[in-house]
């Protein structure tokens, strides 16, 4: 098999990640990253699962995506670096999407 043909097979897998994923994350993604980024920004985010967020929730896990999509402000670098940080304490990541400006009470 060529390597062609493991980066389709690649690129498959991660459509098909992004079909299960949250519509909003996938718009996020879409709005804010240009087309030849968006299947390493999903692949990134498909590093974290429900395994790295409190109770297994689906719920923490969304506002976990949707806080490294807010906080990235679409630089796929900034994706990579926040889910690292995630893996580490989603909590940290959701703390600090709360700290952007018109995010405060």
């Amino acid at each position: 098999m060529g390597l062609a043909s493991l980066d389709s097979i690649d690129q498959r897998r991660q459509v098909a990640a992004s079909q299960k994923m949250n519509p909003e994350i996938k718009s996020r993604i879409h709005r804010d990253f240009p087309p030849g980024q968006q299947i390493d920004v999903i692949s990134a985010l498909n590093r974290l699962g429900l395994k790295d967020v409190m109770a297994e929730s689906q719920y923490n896990l969304d506002n976990t995506l949707s806080a490294i999509l807010q906080l990235s402000k679409g630089n796929i670098a900034d994706v990579y670096s926040l889910v690292e940080a995630a893996k580490n304490d989603f909590r940290d990541v959701i703390y600090w999407a709360t700290l952007e400006p018109g995010n405060q009470d």
